[in-house]
């Protein structure tokens, strides 16, 4: 019998049960040893794909008789007692400490995937899709495809929300297991070599640039050195272990980050102030429910039902609420809940907005994104491009800048086709900068691409509690993090570069605090909303919003390096 026969065999009964519930049947068992056996199997990574494909559809045959109400047990589910034992207790506080880092993972991914659509020409987006498509080539017998072009990856829709969130779920499913991580590795290598050595053709660079195949070829072995980095260094596990506050009788108020609540010992209605929410808990019959809101009258207010007869991954719940993000996972008797920083909305949808100030300044072939704004800043106020130096050669006004006049350049740029382009339908923006992208000689995808991005300008962009990604093992650098407001003046390290952060107290009571960033030799900037400089080794963004500050530091492993 091969390893994974006897999930096969599971898949097998699994079908029965839901056999069973389709002709009416109660099935065999109670509703938790129903729960316990979908569990095992939706989160499998061992079954192959004509059984994951049975498994799939039987699911979706469930879920549909969930939603008509035909799911029924004659036999009732036994209510398990509380993890008395210490070393229970423990070991299901680990489980769902490892349940919340998995969530924090699958969102970091996301996030991770989502900032790389500002990469130039989209490598990391084009390099983990061919090679996730190459693996599913692979499993069918197929040879393995060529790296995804740019204008087919637009094409695809690469950039969209439902296609980057599809490719998440498919890489974390590689991630999760060590074997999925030498397949990914292995798969980026051949890709590299077969580009390596496939032959060089395909349209010329500017004067002054790389051929955009060889600029390619560089671009993809810089990124897929960052990516085989990033899985050599990927946690394996959960580094941190489960512990929390446990929430006892005498409780009134605590301020712990983490809090365990053992629902089996609430035989009356618990009231508690926990991190300035007010938290209230009742049994209702074998369930219990739970109200967390601010502390206040007519304050906004969660109510969370608890029932343990969900699916795992209906079991485990996120949502902003007074200034801080919730988790609440469940497993038995045992509800975990974790806060943590929330950043507010504009602070997120400044940092989008940073993100692609830093995609303007980038230098590959000679600084295209630039002169392809301002190619396009041109053409959407009416005017024509004759007599307009848009070559190789004007980006020299680009590279003789500092890096922060880079980052004000670009972000005047930004501003500029933003309020151009505004009212324009969508197919008319595209349009429009596809014929500036082909009077710079470039690719009409280049233009379809900063139209996509400039559409998306006004989406949020995730903000992570800095918190949460070093004690999840997870690389802070690419996505942004919330930074303490420098009380003393501070010192930022981007990449061996120092930027140092000061503010200084409002001068009046309308006004807000202020706050200045500075390099070595170079006076101070300060920062109203957000600034983008594209540094020797890496570029950094920061954003503020009110007493809010944001930051992200994006290494040039993935990107064309600045000139020396």
């Amino acid at each position: 019998m091969r390893a994974d026969d006897w999930l096969e065999e599971l898949v097998q009964l699994y079908e029965y049960r839901v056999e069973d519930l389709v002709f009416g049947r109660s099935p065999r068992g109670d509703r938790h040893s129903f729960q316990a056996l979908r569990e095992t199997l939706l989160f499998s990574d061992a079954l192959d794909g004509a059984a994951r494909s049975r498994l799939m559809q039987t699911e979706r045959q469930f879920r549909e008789l969930q939603r008509q109400g035909r799911v029924h047990f004659s036999v009732a589910t036994q209510l398990r007692q509380a993890p008395s034992p210490a070393s229970d207790l423990q070991d299901t506080l680990q489980r769902l400490s490892d349940r919340l880092w998995e969530s924090d993972v699958r969102r970091w991914l996301f996030a991770r995937l989502w900032a790389t659509r500002s990469e130039p020409r989209l490598m990391p987006l084009r390099l983990l899709s061919t090679v996730s498509d190459n693996l599913l080539r692979q499993q069918r017998g197929q040879v393995a495809g060529p790296l995804l072009t740019l204008e087919a990856a637009l094409e695809a829709g690469l950039t969209g929300l439902p296609q980057i969130e599809a490719l998440s779920n498919i890489l974390l499913t590689l991630l999760s297991t060590a074997g999925g991580r030498e397949r990914l590795d292995r798969a980026i290598q051949d890709l590299e070599q077969q580009e390596t050595a496939a032959p060089a053709p395909g349209p010329a660079g500017l004067p002054g640039t790389l051929p955009v195949q060889a600029e390619d070829r560089q671009l993809l072995s810089r990124t897929a050195a960052a990516i085989r980095l990033l899985l050599s260094r990927w946690p394996a596990r959960n580094p941190v272990r489960g512990s929390a506050e446990l929430l006892t009788p005498d409780l009134q108020e605590t301020g712990a980050p983490v809090l365990a609540v053992n629902l089996s010992e609430l035989e009356e209605p618990r009231s508690v102030h926990w991190r300035e929410l007010a938290l209230q808990l009742r049994r209702c019959g074998p369930d219990a429910e739970m109200r967390l809101g601010e502390r206040g009258a007519g304050e906004k207010e969660r109510c969370l039902a608890l029932r343990g007869d969900l699916p795992a991954e209906l079991r485990l719940w996120s949502f902003d609420l007074g200034g801080q993000l919730i988790h609440a996972v469940l497993e038995d008797d045992l509800l975990l809940l974790r806060s943590e920083r929330a950043a507010p909305r504009a602070l997120q949808v400044l940092a989008n907005r940073a993100r692609l100030c830093i995609y303007l300044a980038q230098p590959h072939q000679a600084f295209a994104p630039m002169r392809l704004a301002r190619a396009a800043a041109l053409l959407l106020r009416g005017r024509t491009l004759e007599g307009t130096d848009l070559s190789a050669a004007s980006a020299a006004r680009y590279a003789a800048a500092t890096p922060p006049q880079l980052g004000q350049l670009a972000a005047r740029g930004l501003e500029a086709l933003l309020a151009l382009s505004s009212a324009l339908p969508e197919w008319q923006r595209t349009q429009r900068l596809q014929e500036a992208a082909q009077a710079l000689g470039l690719s009409p995808a280049e233009g379809q691409l900063m139209s996509e991005l400039l559409g998306t300008a006004g989406l949020p962009d995730l903000i992570f509690d800095p918190q949460v990604l070093r004690s999840g093992g997870l690389p802070v650098h690419r996505t942004f993090a919330l930074l303490d407001w420098p009380a003393v003046p501070v010192e930022l390290d981007v990449d061996g570069q120092q930027v140092r952060l000061s503010g200084h107290p409002p001068r009046s009571p309308d006004e807000e605090a202020g706050l200045g960033a500075e390099l070595e030799n170079l006076p101070p900037q300060p920062l109203d909303d957000l600034l983008a400089w594209p540094l020797e080794q890496a570029s950094l963004s920061l954003v503020r919003h009110e007493g809010w500050l944001a930051y992200t530091t994006i290494p040039y492993g993935a990107q064309q390096g600045l000139p020396a």
